[in-house]
């Protein structure tokens, strides 16, 4: 019974992404660097000098990279549970500003010296951003680390150890059941896969505290799958039994 309450109170227990710092070339006129507000870029149905079909291609390539960056961004959040920080936000809701600013000067229907001066400032931001932000991640994911290692250990030392002995033992117990045996049933043979198989999920636990893991999120998917599949053999056994 206590080791049902103690593999009960385990279960609910709840890419480091690298950016690309290359940056991508694009030959415009340089210009005095101030943001523009994505209003602010306004099409026309006979511009003067019509956008060009190359200044087009690139503004599509400088989005697709822009999706990239966000999206390697958005994982970051999500693998070191930073839903909630500041300055991701802000650079991420950046980042989503110039991808429209991008969408909205794909076409001739704009001036071809704002859709250049977008382009150009927009590429100026990217690389503050690539420094900045490259900096901060990794101060991030290596706080991260630190914090989890520290959890981990803990959590070895309090919990998992004593768990996988308590585990030790009943495998111990349901093995006396076909020990000795020559021949086994369908049904034996099928319980001693069972035995195995916790076997090697009790042998991940007896090891869980030399696994690297970048984060308490990623450490604690790991142990729930873990404890799941030791869950799902325990019931299995008690129903071959």
């Amino acid at each position: 019974m206590n080791f049902y309450k103690k593999m009960k109170r385990f279960f609910t227990l709840s890419r480091c992404l690298l950016l690309n710092s290359a940056l991508l070339c694009f030959s415009v006129f340089s210009f005095s660097v101030y943001w523009f507000n994505v209003e602010s870029i306004q099409l026309s149905e006979n511009p003067q000098e019509e956008n060009t079909e190359t200044n087009i291609k690139w503004a599509l390539v400088i989005e697709k990279y822009l999706i990239n960056y966000k999206k390697d961004l958005v994982s970051f959040q999500e693998l070191y549970g930073l839903k909630n920080d500041s300055i991701l936000n802000e650079n991420i809701k950046e980042i989503t500003t110039m991808i429209f600013g991008l969408r909205k000067i794909q076409t001739n229907k704009i001036e071809e010296s704002v859709a250049e001066e977008v382009m150009s400032l927009y590429i100026e931001r990217l690389k503050i951003l690539n420094v900045s932000l490259k900096k901060y991640l990794q101060n991030m994911a290596e706080t991260a680390k630190e914090e989890t290692k520290k959890y981990q250990d803990s959590l070895y030392k309090n919990s998992l150890s004593k768990f996988s002995k308590n585990l030790d033992f009943i495998i111990s117990l349901l093995k006396k059941k076909t020990e000795g045996k020559r021949i086994l049933s369908k049904s034996e043979a099928l319980y001693n896969q069972k035995i195995m198989s916790l076997e090697t999920e009790n042998k991940k636990l007896k090891n869980f505290n030399k696994v690297f893991f970048k984060s308490k999120r990623e450490l604690l998917f790991s142990l729930r799958n873990i404890l799941w599949k030791v869950k799902k053999e325990l019931q299995s056994i008690q129903t071959i039994q």
